[in-house]
This record gives structure tokens, C-alpha cells and sequence, in this order.
């Protein structure tokens, strides 16, 4: 026969036993971890999103589209293709796009023809009929004398030739009288009439030996 104690001893280790299982019935099996919840996308939240990004969006390009607007084009364009990026399905938002890229073109198209105005007037031949212009049409001695001095630096010297053409046909020209560069434009001056146009430049270096003119 088992004795007290025995049968205590059993009793004991039947007990911990029963709760070890329901322990791991609790618990699930080693090692393994509660899945987390899924959590579904909110539509209202991404549409208030997306709605935030059209305001400022429309916002931004409309500032690009403002006369005082002092961005670069560079800068500009970068705006743009972010916010192209962004692929925001709107059709105001588009025609924004659109006119603001147009300002940029018309801007770029603005700078290539000053360029190009530039380098024309940067001509000598354009920059001398300029002289001329001003001299003849100048408001005082003062000033045409300051537009002669500047003029005769593209020249050799004061005394560089000026040759007048009075008439030409296929293999000869006829001058007029030669004159000099000085005297030349103080006859602007004091006439106030700028009828001759240049017809050629005759370099020494970077400088006008000799310039030709004919009437205009």
C-alpha cells in the first residue's frame, strides 16, 4: 500500500503537470508571436491628402505666373517637373501647368532675342552708325564731344581715314574727298546730319585703319 506521503508526492506532481499544460495552451507555442492587426488605409485621410497637395500645388504655380515672381527659369522648371511628379489628377491643376510652362518658354524666347540684339549692336560697324546716330542728335556739345572721344577709340587714332563714297558700280569706286576720323565726326555735330552709312572697315589689328562710307 502507497503511503500519505506518497500519495501527496503523486498528487503534487499531477497538479503541476495539469497547470505546465494549460500554461501552454495559454500561452501557444514557443516561439511563435501575436499577429499584429491589419490596418486598412483611411480614405478620407487620403484624400484630405491629396486635396492639401492640390491647394499648395495651385498655390506655388500661381505664384510662378505673378509679375513679381523673381525666380529663375531653372528654378521655375524644377517647380514644375515636381509637381508633375506628384501626378495629381486634376484638370485646373493641369491648365496651371500649362500656362506657367508657356511664361517659361515665352521668357527663354525673350532672352534669346535680347541675346541676339546684343551681339548685333556689339558689331563694330553697328556700334560706329550708333555714334553717329548720337552725335548728330545729341542735346549738347558736351555730350557729342564725350561720344567722339569714345567713338575714336575704336580707331587707330584721331587721324585714322575716312573715305566717302560718292559713286560705284561693279569694278570701281569714287570717293570724295579723304578726311579724318576727329574732323568726320565733328561734322556730325555741327550739321546735325547723319546721311552715310558704313560700307567697310579696314582693320590694323583690333583697331580701324581705314572706314568707308556711302550714302544711305
Amino acid at each position: 500500500m502507497k503511503t500519505s506521503k506518497q500519495i501527496n508526492t503523486l498528487n503534487l506532481i499531477k497538479n503541476t503537470l495539469i497547470l505546465m499544460a494549460l500554461a501552454m495552451l495559454l500561452v501557444g507555442p514557443a516561439g511563435c508571436k501575436p499577429k499584429k492587426p491589419i490596418v486598412k488605409d483611411d480614405p478620407k485621410e487620403n484624400q484630405d491628402q491629396v486635396n492639401a497637395q492640390l491647394v499648395k500645388a495651385k498655390s506655388t504655380l500661381t505664384e510662378l505666373l505673378s509679375p513679381e515672381c523673381t525666380k529663375s527659369i531653372e528654378e521655375k522648371e524644377k517647380i514644375v517637373a515636381d509637381i508633375k511628379a506628384l501626378n495629381l489628377k486634376d484638370q485646373g491643376l493641369n491648365d496651371l501647368i500649362a500656362q506657367v510652362e508657356t511664361s517659361i518658354a515665352n521668357e527663354k524666347e525673350a532672352i534669346r532675342i535680347a541675346d541676339e540684339k546684343a551681339k548685333e549692336a556689339a558689331k563694330p560697324e553697328n556700334k560706329l552708325r550708333k555714334y553717329f546716330k548720337d552725335i548728330a542728335s545729341a542735346s549738347s556739345d558736351a555730350e557729342a564731344n564725350t561720344l567722339i572721344e569714345e567713338a575714336i577709340g575704336m580707331f587707330v587714332s584721331d587721324q585714322a581715314n575716312v573715305l566717302i563714297i560718292i559713286s560705284q558700280d561693279e569694278h570701281m569706286k569714287d570717293y570724295d574727298k579723304p578726311t579724318k576720323i576727329r574732323k568726320y565726326l565733328n561734322y556730325l555735330k555741327d550739321s546735325k546730319s547723319n546721311i552715310n552709312d558704313v560700307d567697310q572697315i579696314h582693320w590694323e589689328g583690333d583697331k580701324i585703319k581705314t572706314l568707308e562710307l556711302k550714302k544711305k
